[in-house]
């Protein structure tokens, strides 16, 4: 497979250069980005997608390291980097400490010299890439206010950790209301501002101290119920936060907040999937395409890595796929049957939907849900789901 090398500069002739010295070095693919102010997004989704970076920046530019740093992918993921540069400041010298520069070289390196770089980073990468814990990461998004995120979070959650046997860690950013700890009848007396405010202590072991374990082995870091008025958490924080919480546990499902603070930019930008969850009304799919492009196009995901929830779905359901489809440019969407009497049940006796009725088409479809987006096997009842999509597509065609 050829690896991709990331050229990232300010000068379009030192791209050029850089590019041509390359050109022979065998199984690899080069791109350049020629980075300005409106480059964020695109700068974000270059370095999460490469295998190496090479940086040309010369002595006045460390505001090109500046960038590379906000919008780098965290540690875990990070790709090596190489400076091109005579950078001998105090301050670019700190900031290549920060984004981790592996090799710094001349600003016009001989093609020798730029050669045994790149393929010397890339052959340490790969090697120390095999062993690299790879924990999947899900965060649920609702396209608007009330469409059942946090319900999707809990119980997509509580079913991986159930019927999947996998460690699990389920995080609600909402700060205010944390609304999961009633959903899974908990009541956390230590939670994320307490975990965020011992960072420089906080190792994966410690980290057990600020969550709240559920009786299925799922756990919770969210809030606790102290009544204290919460306090944001920056993206540097969650960042190092998560990078502990991925050494230790291989599913992580976070309930972010569609309103895109910093906490939930980190978590979507860190995630290998993004659920935004809307019901079957043209309000809801409007919001949804506002915030596909926002995902896309400000932030910087690739559009393969969201995945559209359809929440609430009912043979009565007011739009058909079809239409959500076209309209989110989407070829596939992920239906949860309606039960209104089940989630009423669940959510007030403080229990997950697998608990309350393991058979029922709300259950069920979560179930597959999970099965899509783990690659787990869990078992559901073809019998009872095939009656359940039948009943669906016949009205998606009298619709």
């Amino acid at each position: 497979m050829l690896k991709d090398v990331l050229l990232i500069g300010m000068n379009r002739e030192d791209l050029t250069r850089l590019e041509d010295q390359l050109r022979d070095v065998a199984e690899v693919q080069l791109r350049t980005l020629l980075l300005d102010d409106t480059t964020n997004g695109a700068l974000r989704r270059a370095l999460a997608e490469a295998d190496l970076v090479v940086l040309s920046a010369r002595s006045r530019q460390t505001h090109l390291l500046a960038a590379v740093e906000a919008q780098a992918p965290p540690t875990s993921q990070k790709p090596p980097i190489l400076v091109c540069g005579d950078l001998n400041t105090v301050e670019a010298t700190k900031l290549m400490v920060r984004i981790g520069v592996d090799d710094l070289l001349p600003s016009t390196p001989t093609t020798d010299e730029l050669q045994t770089a790149v393929t010397k980073a890339l052959r340490s990468h790969s090697e120390n890439s095999l062993a690299t814990r790879d924990p999947i990461m899900i965060t649920v998004l609702g396209a608007a206010g009330g469409v059942g995120t946090s319900f999707i979070a809990c119980n997509l959650a509580h079913i991986l950790q159930s019927e999947a046997r996998k460690p699990t860690l389920l995080i609600d950013l909402d700060h205010v209301y944390s609304p999961i700890t009633s959903m899974l009848g908990l009541n956390p007396s230590r939670g994320i501002d307490e975990a965020i405010a011992n960072l420089h202590t906080l190792d994966a072991i410690a980290l057990d101290g600020y969550s709240t374990r559920h009786g299925s082995g799922l756990q919770l870091l969210s809030t606790s119920n102290d009544g204290v008025f919460p306090h944001s958490i920056n993206g540097s924080d969650i960042s190092r936060l998560l990078s502990i919480i991925k050494s230790r546990h291989d599913l992580i499902i976070v309930a972010a907040n569609r309103w895109f603070d910093e906490a939930s930019i980190e978590a979507l930008v860190q995630s290998r999937f993004v659920l935004t969850v809307l019901r079957p009304e043209l309000s809801d799919v409007r919001c949804a395409r506002k915030q596909q492009s926002l995902l896309i196009q400000t932030i910087g995901l690739h559009d393969e890595t969201i995945r559209t929830v359809v929440n609430r779905h009912s043979s009565r359901s007011a739009l058909p796929d079809s239409f959500i489809k076209k309209a989110l440019t989407t070829s596939e969407i992920h239906r949860i049957a309606e039960d209104t009497s089940l989630v009423r049940r669940s959510i007030d006796s403080g229990t997950p939907v697998l608990e309350v009725d393991r058979e029922a088409a709300t259950t069920r479809t979560l179930i597959e849900l999970a099965n899509s987006l783990t690659g787990t096997h869990i078992e559901t009842d073809t019998k009872l789901l095939g009656r359940f999509w039948t009943s669906l597509s016949r009205s998606d065609k009298h619709s």
